[in-house]
């Protein structure tokens, strides 16, 4: 859960110095979302003391990237995966999936950033991955999509197991070829490391997201290799 990551960030003052770059805002668009990430920094919503709803960019010294290079499976993930234990669907849902990654928190996922997130949807640039059980939504992982790259938000379950089957299924898809060439996962942590992810500069992760973007519009213009 990545922006749950930098929040946790904010308890210590000296990491807040170290580690985030904090401003508000009043006024983002959802393409804002896009153009901040490629620039290195998430929206938090939250609101002041008069219940103004306000918006504040934070940032990240590096970014937890997982490449069909450094990805693997562990063990345990591999055989929830193999036994089935959730139906998977991806791209399904995202506006049940934030709900749901906000529930029983104090969250930054506010209502007005909600809806700025399924407009980006409807441009193309947001991806989820849902577990369900018994026909129920138990479990998913919500980001970004651009230039081959998923930006993952954040991640929710409601049965043990169903959020990091989410989480193994994306990284499936990556090493299968089927889903995205790159998992940002935002900041480091164990779990993601068990996964493959690598620490990466934010300025050499730009420039991969872009070089991906590139890659596409060569390809839908027919001036590139499928």
């Amino acid at each position: 859960m990545p922006i749950e990551s930098l929040l946790s960030l904010e308890s210590d003052s000296a990491a807040v110095s170290a580690e985030l770059v904090l401003r508000s805002v009043r006024a983002v668009s959802a393409i804002d979302l896009v153009t901040g990430y490629l620039d290195n920094r998430f929206v938090l919503g939250g609101y002041d003391e008069t219940g103004a709803h306000h918006f504040r960019w934070c940032t990240t010294p590096e970014r937890a990237v997982i490449t069909r290079a450094t990805g693997r499976m562990p063990r345990d993930v591999r055989r929830r995966l193999d036994r089935a234990e959730f139906d998977i669907v991806f791209d399904v849902e995202l506006r049940a999936i934030l709900e749901g990654c906000r529930e029983g928190r104090d969250s930054w996922l506010t209502d007005e950033l909600i809806d700025l997130y399924v407009e980006l949807d409807d441009l193309g640039f947001m991806s989820t991955v849902a577990t369900y059980r018994d026909g129920d939504l138990v479990g998913g992982y919500a980001g970004i999509r651009v230039g081959g790259c998923f930006a993952g938000l954040s991640r929710f379950h409601r049965a043990p197991g169903a959020g990091s089957v989410a989480y193994g299924a994306l990284v499936a898809a990556l090493l299968d070829g089927t889903g995205p060439s790159m998992i940002d996962s935002g900041p480091m942590s164990d779990h993601v490391a068990r996964f493959g992810a690598i620490a990466r500069d934010p300025e050499v992760h730009r420039r991969a997201v872009l070089e991906g973007l590139a890659a596409r519009g060569r390809r839908s213009s027919g001036d590139g290799p499928e």
